[in-house]
């Protein structure tokens, strides 16, 4: 089965840290569960065209619950494409306010064509670093549950819209944003 990560498009707390140069800005309540920029947005329309062929097969698509990873899902899949939201697919859990997720109840009223089965109810949004060892822990086991439900569903192709850290933690390798990585699951 042919697996594709992709990282979301250029946020707004990506711009922040672009022009500070400072990790404080991954702390700062200004970019709460931050949205794409305009940056990031052409960046995900140009993906979906240059990577067409790649995405135009895939047959079901996983995305992290914070604002981007949705974002960029409708833009490179289509805003009528079902995405697959999990909770697992978060960037690194910790006092990174960008990395917070709205809660259910919001995050149901903002998007359509979004399935919340395997979003937490209780979601509780952590202050406690989750440092990498445990992230890559998280990436891995997310990873094998997603591709073993999808190959039990006789799936070919499927798509994981995520987090940079999040894939370096899987993958061993740093991406650019709105960027694709091609995995092969057996």
């Amino acid at each position: 089965m042919k697996v594709i990560l992709i990282r979301h498009g250029h946020a707004e707390h990506n711009l922040a840290f672009d022009i500070a140069k400072d990790n404080s800005v991954y702390r700062n309540n200004l970019y709460y569960n931050s949205s794409l920029t305009e940056k990031g947005i052409t960046q995900c329309i140009d993906a979906s065209i240059n990577e067409s062929t790649k995405t135009s097969h895939v047959n079901k698509v996983y995305c992290s619950p914070l604002r981007r990873c949705i974002q960029t899902g409708h833009i490179i899949f289509g805003d009528n494409r079902l995405l697959f939201l999990e909770d697992d697919l978060i960037e690194t859990k910790g006092p990174y306010p960008c990395n917070h997720r709205l809660p259910l109840e919001d995050i149901v009223c903002e998007y359509e064509n979004i399935v919340i089965n395997n979003l937490d109810a209780h979601y509780v949004n952590s202050e406690k670093d989750e440092g990498i060892k445990a992230l890559k822990m998280r990436a891995n086991t997310s990873f094998e549950r997603i591709c073993k439900g999808a190959k039990s569903e006789n799936l070919e192709s499927i798509a994981i819209v995520t987090h940079h850290d999040w894939i370096e933690a899987l993958t061993g390798k740093s991406i650019s944003n709105a960027s694709f990585v091609e995995l092969e699951y057996n």
